[in-house]
């Protein structure tokens, strides 16, 4: 991220994403999910990180990337992630923003305590 852009509060990215702001110790820092044999991690401050998990021999294993910063991963009813496309100038994805990409596992929260 630029160093002249201002990044969202919790509360704004909770209404963007329409979402409720988690109470502390419930703030998910990190998720997994899979999409169209692909496996995708987000994690918050970072950029995604995927590996494609299909049939095609050839691309097995195969390392994926994608160039948006996550905000935040709200677990509202379903989990929104929240990246910096449309939100950060420049910011690029080939994700939807916010996504709801249905369910996720291996989440990990972060430590509020």
């Amino acid at each position: 991220m630029t160093d002249d852009w201002a990044s969202p509060t919790i509360d704004e990215l909770a209404v963007f994403a329409n979402a409720s702001v988690p109470a502390v110790g419930r703030r998910v820092r990190k998720a997994t999910v899979r999409h169209n044999a692909e496996r995708w991690t987000f994690e918050v401050e970072r950029n995604p990180t995927g590996i494609y998990e299909g049939s095609d021999k050839r691309r097995r294993g195969e390392r994926l990337h994608d160039s948006a910063t996550v905000l935040a991963i709200f677990e509202s009813g379903s989990f929104h992630i929240v990246t910096d496309l449309g939100l950060r100038p420049g910011a690029r994805s080939e994700w939807s923003n916010p996504t709801w990409p249905g369910e996720l596992f291996d989440i990990e929260y972060f430590d509020e305590s």
